[in-house]
């Protein structure tokens, strides 16, 4: 019995997993252009802007915060205070930096997330708000998101 080629439908009902870098980069690049394309026509167009302030020497940073801002928000990705700078206020300066940037911009607020066994203090202390969590990531610990309005 010769075996019939698989039909459109066929193949899109039978997903499956691709492991290489260029199936999951074309996968990536096939779901973010829908999703900027469903943005535009829904009438908000994707922006994003990236952003990082450092503190120390350009070529070997003692501290550094990389944030992406979307739409009406700045999202703090990425925060880092080498292990001799910490407790120096370097983190807070960082923060700050950027929360007087979003404020320049307009921003409506600034979010994050941490996890329990990082800073989720830090954050409190900076006036910003647990808007949600996701309990054993990773396993044992929390994933916590903080927000801070500007306006």
């Amino acid at each position: 019995m010769a075996r019939t080629a698989k039909t459109h439908v066929e193949t899109l009902s039978a997903p499956r997993l691709v492991r290489s870098k260029t199936a999951v980069d074309a996968a990536m690049a096939a779901a973010m252009a829908g999703l900027r394309s469903h943005a535009r026509q829904v009438g908000r167009p994707r922006r994003k802007q990236s952003l990082a302030w450092t503190l120390g020497p350009a070529e070997k940073p003692s501290a550094a915060l990389y944030a992406e801002v979307l739409w009406d928000w700045m999202y703090v990705k990425y925060l880092w205070v080498a292990p001799r700078q910490r407790r120096s206020g370097f983190g807070a300066g960082l923060m700050n930096a950027a929360e007087q940037h979003a404020r320049t911009l307009k921003l409506t607020g600034i979010w994050v997330d941490t996890f329990s066994f990082q800073a989720p203090e830090f954050y409190r202390r900076l006036g910003f708000l647990p808007f949600g969590q996701i309990e054993e990531y990773p396993r044992g610990e929390r994933r916590i998101f903080f927000s801070k309005r500007l306006s």
